[in-house]
């Protein structure tokens, strides 16, 4: 209850997820067992997050090697 969120402060990225949920008064539990009008919306934002993440991280591996 207190680890995540604080963990969560060092992560611009899931801070900012955070700020959504509250913001929409969403709980995260719920949104793959109900019909929250903003779950296609949000589902596409992550998919394309993670995408976007794993083309950056590739990037500086590369650029490492």
């Amino acid at each position: 209850m207190f680890v995540v969120p604080y963990l969560y402060s060092f992560s611009p990225t899931l801070n900012r997820y955070l700020k959504t949920l509250d913001e929409n008064d969403i709980h995260p539990g719920a949104i793959y067992y109900t019909d929250v009008p903003l779950t296609p919306e949000s589902e596409l934002a992550n998919r394309e997050a993670v995408k976007r993440g794993i083309e950056l991280r590739a990037a500086r591996i590369k650029d490492k090697n």
